[in-house]
């Protein structure tokens, strides 16, 4: 019967990730398709001419551009939003939100990234009229610089707009979880639980924040399913991470990865842009191309990333199993850390090289099993 189960189970996991891998290309597919219809429609010139006849500044026009690009893309993403995000994870038993509580979670969402996203562009439309061909270095310098900052305010700031922080009540399992990372000189603010329950059966852990902001912080999924020693192996997973400086080779990774969009953006926009009657990268109606060649170069450099980040993610699990030293343990949490997020314990190796940031369940616990301390 049980086998039986784990059979029943594995399909449903592999049908999940099918699905949500094919919504992900469409999803990447259908913004490229957006992006080049805005450009060889001229509805991205008609927009620009819109936003500087009702400017006196070029920031005004950069504003008026931006809301008019958003409005655009929010039409005409929402419905496959709504289908990744919402129709499959009930359909699949794995969200808690009601219809109306995905709407607001997701226009919430939708209002935080659009401040962000138009601070950054603002931000960089500012750069390229200031430093001219040079843009490209002052933009990726203050990326990085704002990648910093966010990983700070994320903890603090963004995520209490979304889930409630609760110091863990369990005692015994919060001065366990203080001493086990404590051992390493982190000084860590507290150990919290987060109710991701309130949206997704998923259950997950991490170690977030940067100098004073550092916490560990549990989903109460999480807590309420995982014994002490599972727990233990899953922060000690995470304290790994920064043992073995995983966070600033991470900001490294991400600063070289960012350095080559910028100089692609630079380097290919010369190369387009009168095909497609765009005058200037200075001018509003670049933004869709500035889009694109991002989009692209990203996309081409992410399997390198997602590389180097299951590398990381292989080291944490070897410190945890040798700071714990309770290989079963491992294995257990990993187990249910797959049935219960719905992951596919053995994905297509195309699949997992291209999309997968950590290793695949099942590579996991066999790394597990042919641990010895």
């Amino acid at each position: 019967m049980k086998k039986k189960s784990n059979k029943t189970g594995y399909r449903k996991a592999s049908r999940y990730e099918l699905i949500r891998l094919l919504g992900a290309v469409s999803s990447l597919i259908w913004t490229v398709v957006l992006l080049v219809l805005l450009m060889i429609s001229g509805l991205s010139n008609a927009m620009a001419q819109v936003s500087y006849r009702y400017s006196d500044f070029w920031w005004q026009a950069v504003v008026l551009y931006f809301v008019q690009f958003s409005i655009f893309f929010f039409i005409l993403q929402e419905p496959l939003r709504w289908f990744l995000s919402y129709r499959i994870e009930k359909k699949y038993e794995l969200s808690n939100l009601s219809l109306l509580g995905w709407i607001r979670d997701d226009l919430k969402k939708q209002g935080l990234t659009f401040c962000f996203a138009l601070l950054l562009v603002v931000c960089l439309y500012g750069l390229i009229r200031v430093f001219d061909s040079n843009w490209w270095i002052s933009a990726w310098v203050v990326w990085v610089i704002i990648s910093i900052f966010m990983g700070k305010i994320l903890p603090v700031f963004i995520v209490p707009l979304f889930y409630k922080y609760e110091k863990i009540q369990d005692q015994e399992l919060r001065q366990r979880l203080r001493l086990l990372v404590e051992k390493f000189n982190l000084k860590l603010e507290d150990v919290y639980s987060l109710n991701l329950s309130k949206t997704t059966k998923k259950a997950n852990a991490m170690f977030c924040g940067m100098g004073s902001t550092k916490r560990v912080v549990l989903t109460d999924n999480l807590l309420d399913q995982f014994d002490y020693e599972e727990i233990d192996s899953v922060v000690a997973h995470e304290v790994g991470h920064y043992v073995k400086k995983h966070l600033l080779k991470g900001l490294v990774l991400s600063g070289m990865e960012s350095l080559i969009v910028f100089y692609s953006i630079f380097y290919l926009f010369d190369l387009l842009n009168t095909s497609l009657q765009i005058q200037t990268i200075a001018g509003v109606d670049s933004l869709p191309l500035i889009c694109l060649i991002a989009m692209v170069a990203g996309f081409l450099i992410s399997p390198l990333q997602k590389v180097m980040s299951r590398h990381m993610e292989r080291e944490a699990d070897a410190f945890s199993l040798s700071l714990i030293g309770k290989r079963e343990a491992f294995i257990r949490a990993m187990q249910k850390l797959g049935e219960i997020n719905l992951a596919n314990p053995s994905p297509n190796p195309i699949v997992e090289f291209m999309f997968y940031s950590h290793p695949s369940i099942s590579k996991r616990i066999r790394f597990a099993q042919r641990w010895s301390t």
